[in-house]
């Protein structure tokens, strides 16, 4: 068995996070032989969490819990590396747990979805008018549009809060065909992984008859622009990198990523907010 030691993140920035899987990912292949060590750590982010959980339940890695007690703890209080399935509410739950998302119950992942934005608002409340907006547009933007072209059978979310750091991360993420294999299957449109990512950022529709895009563009300019936080978007070995006066793509050597993540950061929202300047 392949032992890949997962470290801490170095750097507190939102794309910093993502660190730790992608030096997983270049010892590579990761196979159902593997396991993820993460024994060292004490502490975990949404962005560093939620890809290894797609990869545990759809290749069926192993892993090693934190020796670190809280940290541990922690984990199985958000249900890793299973999530949840089914509503969050009938579970009585308080905190913001791992959510799975299934293709083919649109009703239940809608209820899902809803909930899990719910229980966000909770831990930020209370909060100015126009601010539940902020939390409800990103999240169901990018559950429903992008679970909707993975083409894949599971989808994943999960969030997490930090009071004493005052701001939410919140992660998105599938292991589908991801927006380059989208628009050629659709569209017969042949790009690379950046040029998708371009794409997608502009609002192209992977479908013919040119509806709305992924919604990716509306929710980075509605979360960096209008609140000041942060936006990681990955596809294939190609991203992107939004924060506050520093917007840039990014390209992955010798790492792919197969589906899409989304993951954003949104600071304490302290001000009425109007989401509606940043729809098109």
């Amino acid at each position: 068995m392949a032992s890949i030691k997962i470290n801490a993140p170095n750097g507190t920035q939102l794309h910093n996070q993502f660190a730790p899987v992608f030096q997983a990912l270049k010892q590579g292949p990761i196979s159902s032989e593997t396991e993820f060590d993460l024994s060292a750590l004490s502490f975990l982010s949404p962005l560093t969490t939620l890809p290894l959980v797609s990869l545990i339940h759809e290749i069926g890695c192993s892993f090693k819990m934190p020796t670190n007690s809280q940290v541990s703890s922690y984990l199985d209080t958000v249900s890793f590396p299973t999530g949840i399935s089914s509503d969050f509410v009938a579970r009585g739950m308080t905190y913001i747990p791992i959510g799975r998302l299934s293709a083919g119950d649109t009703a239940a992942n809608e209820r899902l979805i809803s909930e899990f934005g719910q229980l966000i608002l909770n831990k930020l409340a209370p909060l100015p008018l126009g601010a539940a907006n902020a939390i409800h547009y990103p999240i169901g933007e990018m559950t429903t549009n992008i679970f909707d072209h993975s083409k894949k059978d599971t989808g994943w979310m999960f969030g997490q809060y930090f009071p004493k750091k005052k701001y939410l991360d919140v992660c998105i993420l599938d292991r589908g065909r991801g927006f380059r294999r989208c628009y050629e299957e659709e569209l017969n449109l042949v790009v690379d992984d950046a040029q998708a990512v371009d794409l997608a950022l502009r609002g192209k529709s992977s479908k013919k008859s040119d509806e709305r895009g992924f919604g990716i563009w509306t929710t980075k300019r509605m979360i960096v622009e209008g609140l000041g936080g942060q936006c990681f978007i990955l596809s294939g070995s190609a991203g992107y990198i939004a924060m506050p006066g520093n917007e840039q793509p990014f390209t992955l050597k010798d790492v792919s990523w197969n589906g899409v993540i989304v993951a954003f950061r949104i600071p304490d929202i302290t001000q009425p907010f109007d989401h509606t300047r940043y729809l098109e």
